[in-house]
């Protein structure tokens, strides 16, 4: 962005700029080509995915034993509901 005369601190400030939000102008378009141009450029979507991805995986690791109590009432459930409506 910078690099096209734009000054941001994050990926999403753009998006939340007030001079952006009126109707459609030059600007907005300039804007909208130099950030989807550096996002490109930068990979800052495969790389928020994966930053995104690896956190998750450390959430389900830590929280492993009650994520799988949950799967399995979560399953006894179905087998209730399925039994209940007759496809068993």
């Amino acid at each position: 962005m910078e690099r096209a005369g734009f000054r941001y601190g994050t990926p999403l400030e753009p998006a939340r700029d007030p001079q952006l939000q009126r109707s459609l102008s030059p600007a907005q378009i300039n804007t909208a080509v130099a950030d989807t141009i550096c996002k490109k450029r930068h990979n800052v979507i495969g790389v928020w995915a994966a930053v995104e991805a690896a956190y998750q995986q450390r959430l389900i690791e830590a929280n492993k034993p009650a994520l799988e109590a949950l799967r399995a009432a979560n399953a006894a459930r179905l087998r209730t509901a399925s039994a209940v409506v007759g496809h068993e």
